[in-house]
């Protein structure tokens, strides 16, 4: 089975523009609004594309502001248009970062597809100062079968690494987070699901795992996502000692 990239997709772009998830920039303020970073604070962007976040924070709230991604691709065309920005090349589970260096990490519609989140989370941790903050919107599923279990409809794409609230915020504490905030945006979810059927947007590309070779027959991802029940969420978390 071989999947593509599918935030490395210019079509997807040009109906999410730079931000490609859910809520945009929109939620970013959100989480800004809960954290309160003083001026200058040092803030990284885990999963940054194409720099949309980092180039947010820089230009209006001039944060520190630093991004990583595994994207050659996605980094070398902010370059191009931004040769100012940090942003780095590299691995949520190993990230180029100093430890106790970072006042808030942000991690937007990317930690479902990290494929070792118990490192990715560690990682976080290390680079994080003493009650810094850390930031994730993503997908999670509503209607997982039990815990630790996976959704069948999610099995062999993306969503293999959602989770359910609960068994997501164990995890952050398990791995010395205290959850802050938590809040439902499946209304963002909704919105840029319906732009991109209008936009006709082949939804495998989005969910690359379901248009995989083989992949499932016309109107399958359609059925997968009513039957997954997907929500999308917006949380705050601490660093703790």
């Amino acid at each position: 089975m071989s999947c593509g990239k599918p935030y490395e997709n210019p079509l997807l772009h040009a109906v999410t523009g730079e931000t490609i998830r859910p809520g945009g920039l929109t939620l970013t303020e959100r989480a800004l609004e809960y954290c309160a970073f003083p001026p200058g604070a040092h803030l990284l962007d885990v999963g940054c594309g194409l720099g949309a976040t980092v180039e947010h924070l820089t230009d209006k709230y001039k944060f520190d502001a630093r991004g990583v991604d595994p994207s050659a691709l996605l980094l070398a065309q902010k370059k191009n248009l931004r040769p100012d920005l940090q942003l780095l090349h590299g691995r949520a589970e190993d990230l180029p970062v100093d430890t106790d260096s970072i006042d808030g990490v942000i991690c937007e519609c990317t930690f479902s597809l990290l494929p070792d989140q118990g490192q990715a989370l560690g990682e976080f941790w290390r680079v994080l100062k003493n009650k810094g903050f850390l930031i994730i919107s993503d997908m999670y599923v509503k209607n997982l079968p039990g815990p630790g279990q996976r959704h069948p409809a999610a099995e062999g794409c993306c969503l293999a690494g959602a989770k359910s609230i609960p068994e997501f915020i164990l995890l952050l504490q398990s791995k010395g987070f205290e959850l802050i905030f938590w809040e439902d945006h499946s209304n963002c979810l909704a919105v840029l699901t319906a732009k991109l059927i209008l936009a006709d947007f082949p939804l495998k590309e989005f969910f690359p795992g379901w248009g995989c070779d083989p992949g499932p027959g016309p109107g399958e991802i359609e059925k997968r996502l009513q039957t997954t029940r997907l929500g999308y969420f917006l949380l705050g978390a601490k660093k703790r000692k």
